[in-house]
């Protein structure tokens, strides 16, 4: 696909198998979208899970019980938008920089470090966003279920689309 969408805005990177690649432009968003959301102190890990503070600020973690769970997405950009932290071996959205949190949406591609089975709801630890398929102690539902079977430490397609599959 070339030029703008029906929308006005460029093509994106579709079907392309990383971590947290933004699929649906009609995907429900967190309140306030891409303009009123950005990636708080430290930055925003791609392909993981994040809570919208009532000021528009986000974080890998949960600070209040007020904040919107939302799972952050590619949006494209170079060394000035995006970095590799070490620390949590992920893509990151920089300070500052505006983020989008999707709520829900028919597929997207994130790492599952404990990988997991067709059908099994996705939850997050409320420490760093991790998803996690299948439940454990101390972490939190989320409205997703993995649509793909997958391995441990490898890509798999989460959706919000069909809970039973």
């Amino acid at each position: 696909m070339s030029g703008s969408n029906a929308f006005g805005a460029p093509p994106r990177a579709e079907g392309v198998p990383v971590s947290g690649v933004y699929y649906n432009r009609a995907s429900s968003l967190i309140v306030g979208g891409e303009a009123g959301t950005v990636a708080g102190v430290g930055g925003l890990s791609i392909g993981r899970f994040a809570w919208a503070a009532p000021d528009g600020r986000c974080l890998n973690q949960r600070t209040s019980d007020q904040d919107l769970l939302g799972l952050v997405v590619w949006q494209g950009g170079d060394w000035r938008r995006v970095f590799w932290d070490e620390v949590t071996f992920s893509w990151k959205i920089r300070e500052g920089m505006n983020v989008t949190l999707l709520t829900r949406a028919p597929g997207e591609w994130v790492r599952i470090p404990s990988g997991g089975q067709w059908g099994e709801a996705i939850y997050t630890s409320p420490l760093d966003g991790v998803p996690v398929a299948g439940y454990a102690d101390g972490l939190e539902a989320t409205p997703w279920s993995l649509a793909r079977p997958a391995r441990g430490d490898s890509l798999s397609l989460i959706t919000t689309w069909n809970s039973v599959l």
